[in-house]
C-alpha cells in the first residue's frame, strides 16, 4: 500500500534541527527515543543519504531547492519538511 508524503512547515529559526527530532517533527517517529532506534539501525535517510550518527544536525546545506528536507524511514514511509 503506497502512503502518499507528508508535508511539515518548521520555521527558519528551527534550519539547524538534530536528527532525532526532525522525524518526530515530520510525524515519522512517536518520540525522540524511537526516531534513536531508527537512526542508529540506519533505516533513516536525509535526502535519499543514510544517516546513522545520533548527533547529526540537519542543516541549511542539506535542503533542496533551498527550502525543502526529505526524510524517509524504512523503505515506504516518506515525510518532507518545508522550511519557511
Amino acid at each position: 500500500m503506497y502512503q502518499s508524503p507528508l508535508l511539515r512547515d518548521l520555521h527558519e529559526r528551527d534550519l539547524i534541527v538534530q536528527l532525532t527530532g526532525a522525524p518526530v517533527a515530520a510525524g515519522l517517529d512517536k518520540s525522540k527515543s524511537e526516531a534513536r532506534t531508527f537512526i542508529q539501525d540506519s533505516s533513516v535517510s536525509v535526502n535519499g543519504e543514510k544517516r546513522d550518527a545520533i548527533d547529526h544536525r540537519i542543516a541549511g546545506t542539506e535542503c533542496l531547492f533551498g527550502r525543502f528536507t526529505l526524510l524517509r524511514r524504512g523503505k515506504k514511509q516518506y515525510a518532507m519538511i518545508r522550511w519557511r
